[in-house]
């Protein structure tokens, strides 16, 4: 609940502050004479909390802006992942027998190489100047941050597929004859739904903290997110400190919230076990006691 309050007054502000100009300040101070007094970025100040940018743009305000392109691009990253990993990961985990330790050896290295050393790998080329259009660099971006958590993910999803088809509950339909599809849809995608809510919520944090270390290595897309005011203001960390600490601010605020989101939701989907388990204590306990009977003496 409070990962979703955060999150809400996120996104609000963000949408709310799009188009106000009341916060900003002229970028040139003039005294006397047109003397000039001080120029932008202006320090923390009471007009100001957390001071201004070079334009004199209000750095809270401008980094609020920035959040719905941020999350509205994580979540397409998500949603990506998670579309592509669950078709191969039912594929993988439910048709690949005598090829799966194939699979496997493919799959497996992924899990200790460091998704953004591949990324920066991968991006450093199209870092500095390109020939290439900005759509072209925007989707070589995107589509580099999608495939990289492809192989972990599918892997992940694939073996929780195959562990349960291992369960005692399919057992009786694979003696009947049922079809690995049929398995799915009546079996195992019941179960395998409430699991997914959780893998969306988790590469949406991931694809945040991704992109925070590629912003970090000055890898970032040049669309209005705080990605980009993190990498363009990385290198004043030791001159005008806020106004790389304000971005960073409120891009902690927005991965908090997920993760207050990914815990929530996995306390919910935790709740209707455990109390199965405590009604089924209470019911053992219960037929104790009615079998029990005593010994009257004589």
């Amino acid at each position: 609940m409070i990962g979703l309050v955060i999150l809400s007054c996120l996104l609000i502000s963000s949408f709310a502050l799009t188009n106000v100009t009341a916060f900003k300040s002229d970028p040139t101070v003039y005294g006397p004479r047109k003397a000039i007094l001080y120029t932008a970025p202006y320090p923390p100040s009471a007009h100001h909390w957390f001071g201004t940018d070079d334009a004199g743009e209000d750095m809270l305000v401008s980094s609020l802006r920035g959040v719905k392109e941020t999350i509205g691009y994580a979540l397409a990253i998500a949603i990506c992942r998670l579309l592509i990993s669950t078709i191969f990961g039912v594929l993988y985990g439910l048709y690949a027998k005598k090829s799966r330790w194939l699979f496997q050896a493919f799959f497996r290295p992924f899990r200790f190489i460091p998704a953004v050393l591949l990324a920066v790998i991968i991006l450093t080329p199209f870092k500095y100047e390109s020939p290439l259009p900005e759509s072209t660099l925007f989707w070589i971006h995107f589509i580099t941050l999608v495939l990289i958590a492809l192989p972990v993910l599918t892997e992940v999803i694939g073996e929780e597929l195959h562990y349960q088809l291992q369960q005692e509950y399919i057992i009786p339909s694979k003696m009947m004859g049922a079809s690995r599809f049929h398995l799915l849809r009546k079996h195992l995608w019941p179960y395998f739904t409430p699991r997914l809510k959780i893998h969306f919520i988790q590469q949406v944090t991931q694809a945040l903290i991704l992109m925070l270390h590629l912003s970090i290595f000055l890898i970032a897309l040049q669309i209005a997110d705080l990605t980009r005011d993190i990498s363009n203001n990385y290198t004043k960390l030791m001159t005008t400190t806020w106004e790389i600490y304000t971005p960073v601010l409120v891009f902690f605020l927005c991965f908090y919230s997920f993760h207050l989101l990914v815990k929530g939701v996995e306390q919910i989907l935790a709740a209707p076990s455990s109390q199965q388990s405590r009604k089924t204590e209470i019911s053992t306990t219960a037929s104790s006691q009615h079998d029990f009977t005593p010994l009257h003496s004589q």
